[in-house]
């Protein structure tokens, strides 16, 4: 038989549910970002994983989160599974959350080339272009792996 659940069981730290602090560390929250480029539900959780870096789990495994999430994605696009909206009206600018989000030379070329995928034609130019974003999230892990071996 079940045991019956009381309603406090139910309560929840809002702080930790609605705009966590590890997604909202500069002037763009991570949600609205993902929102406002239309990203799929795989490119728009590496982009999560790579907005909080520093500031919830360890960098490698945000890192490595985000390369499982880019390879998902390269791995639907080489099964031509969906095309990608190309709505391309986005508000939030790229090079301001860039900026914002303080990232690394490598990070930065991986946000470019997700920022990009969207205005592509082909399945076969958004396979290069996250095939190098996938490449710039491979090249920060060794940076991350290289310091903490140090």
């Amino acid at each position: 038989m079940d045991t019956p659940v009381s309603n406090n069981q139910y309560k929840f730290n809002e702080s930790k549910v609605n705009h966590p602090a590890h997604y909202n560390q500069g002037q763009f929250e991570t949600i609205v970002v993902i929102e406002d480029w239309e990203l799929t539900f795989c490119l728009g959780n590496a982009v999560k994983y790579i907005s909080r870096l520093g500031y919830k789990d360890s960098d490698l495994q945000e890192i490595n989160k985000a390369l499982w999430y880019t390879q998902r994605e390269l791995n639907t696009i080489s099964k031509n599974i969906y095309r990608y909206n190309q709505r391309g009206s986005r508000l939030i600018p790229l090079k301001d959350v860039i900026n914002d989000w303080g990232l690394s030379d490598n990070l930065t070329e991986f946000l470019t080339n997700i920022y990009n995928v969207n205005f592509l034609g082909s399945n076969e130019e958004r396979t290069i272009v996250l095939a190098n974003a996938h490449d710039a999230l491979l090249k920060e892990r060794e940076l991350i792996l290289t310091n903490i071996n140090q």
